[in-house]
């Protein structure tokens, strides 16, 4: 999955991990897990790490090139 669709899943009202997550607390009586969106800098992070785990195993240099770009230069 592509972290685009992941993102799309946390941050429209609606989205399906959101949706789940506080449809389970619900049934649990608690209080919606996720009422929020993801601010830009959550985003990139959450980014970033889908970006190492999806491309791994990665050398140290790879790994300090992708730390180290841009994010017009990760896609």
């Amino acid at each position: 999955m592509h972290v685009g669709q992941c993102r799309q899943g946390w941050r429209r009202p609606g989205g399906w991990l959101s949706r789940g997550f506080n449809r389970i607390n619900r049934a649990m009586g608690l209080s919606d897990l996720y009422p929020f969106t993801i601010t830009a800098p959550v985003q990139r992070k959450l980014a970033f790490v889908h970006d190492i785990v999806t491309r791994a195993p990665l050398t140290t240099e790879e790994q300090r090139a992708l730390a180290l770009a841009t994010p017009e230069e990760r896609a």
